[in-house]
């Protein structure tokens, strides 16, 4: 059976970009990943002017850890998330710390 574990300690890659910090690792079929937004980060702020596009194009899924988390969807929906929040965030949003 492949190995479907592994440590963000150790992560398979690191991406850094203008206010935001990843650590992801690969488990074949799904990549899992540790973000820290600074405080003021926004995504179509710091990252849209890298990556191009209207809205962040990816799905997200995952809990936060500590501090708060915001998300403008193109449907117009607002998220506030917090502390042990989980959240499960489509295509076409604008992240926000």
């Amino acid at each position: 059976m492949e190995r479907r574990y592994k440590s963000l300690r150790t992560p398979d890659e690191t991406i850094r970009l203008p206010g935001i910090a990843e650590q992801l690792v690969d488990l074949g079929d799904l990549t899992v990943g540790r973000s820290v937004q600074e405080p003021g980060w926004r995504w179509s702020t710091h990252t849209r002017p890298i990556v191009g596009g209207d809205w962040c194009m990816a799905r997200h899924v995952g809990v936060v850890l500590s501090g708060r988390f915001g998300a403008d969807l193109k449907d117009g929906t607002v998220l506030d998330l917090g502390r042990d929040d989980v959240y499960d965030i489509p295509p076409e949003h604008d992240g926000y710390t």
